[in-house]
């Protein structure tokens, strides 16, 4: 796992585009769940995709952790008090497995032993200052009621290109993370952006 997926998607793409098969001009990226960070990231400066799709849209990671850390929490994070951040998250794993496996999970992923020392390694995954060179018509899908990522009307509202989103609704069924409920919904609707996108 890298926060600069652009050195990820740019040789993927040199590869593709040397494949006979491939119609150079309908290639399309989609990110879903962590992939709404680094589908858009790696599209920062790429000339090469016909669209994007993110579901979520995810431009600053770390910066929602923030928002949701305890004050005394983000307080000893910034202030490097590494024990008493790993103390804490360490008091609450024993308690709640759920949230112990939520954190385990992804540190596993990114290559990390503690709570300190994955926040300071998803504080690196963001791309405020680079999503101005995301130049391809790009679909924003957001989920008020996704309780592991939402908010992707943020990046929606960073990109100045040719720019669509849909906000899921509980109420038809896509309250779930990526509208886990109603995928047949999200299919219809994304892939109908994209047929306006991209022509036959």
């Amino acid at each position: 796992m890298r926060h600069d997926f652009e050195n990820v998607l740019s040789p993927v793409l040199d590869w593709l585009f040397e494949q006979h098969e491939v119609d150079k001009d309908k290639v399309i990226l989609m990110g879903r769940s962590f992939g709404g960070y680094l589908a858009p990231r790696g599209a920062c400066g790429e000339k090469r995709l016909a669209a994007l799709v993110c579901d979520p849209g995810q431009m600053d990671i770390a910066g929602v952790l923030q928002e949701k850390l305890p004050p005394e929490v983000l307080k000893m994070w910034k202030t490097n008090y590494a024990s008493g951040v790993n103390d804490f998250f360490g008091g609450i794993f024993e308690k709640n497995p759920s949230m112990r496996f939520f954190f385990l999970s992804r540190m596993r992923v990114h290559g990390v032993s503690s709570v300190y020392d994955f926040l300071n390694e998803i504080s690196r995954y963001t791309f405020k200052d680079k999503v101005s060179t995301i130049t391809c018509p790009t679909l924003v899908c957001d989920n008020p009621t996704d309780t592991v990522a939402n908010r992707g009307n943020t990046l929606y509202e960073a990109l100045n290109y040719k720019k669509d989103i849909i906000v899921f609704q509980a109420s038809d069924g896509a309250g779930a993370h990526c509208e886990a409920g109603a995928t047949g919904l999200f299919e219809q609707m994304v892939f109908d952006w994209i047929d306006k996108i991209v022509k036959n």
